[in-house]
């Protein structure tokens, strides 16, 4: 019975995580786009560091398969 306390905050650490990386991952969809909108030569600079986007986003695909 003591373990399900445990269980509970480990799955609500899970989800907050989740929902961190989502917001980050949205918020950056959204900056690359009105970048690319307002500043096109900066936004080619911004795309050349996309694979930090692709980062998270694998590291979110671990999370899914985790949970």
């Amino acid at each position: 019975m003591e373990s399900q306390p445990q269980d509970v905050t480990t799955s609500l650490v899970h989800v907050l995580i989740l929902f961190h990386v989502y917001f980050l991952l949205s918020f950056t969809k959204i900056f690359h786009l009105f970048l690319s909108i307002s500043k096109p030569k900066l936004h080619q600079q911004y795309k050349q560091h996309t694979f930090r986007l692709q980062a998270a986003s694998a590291i979110l695909n671990i999370f899914d398969s985790i949970i």
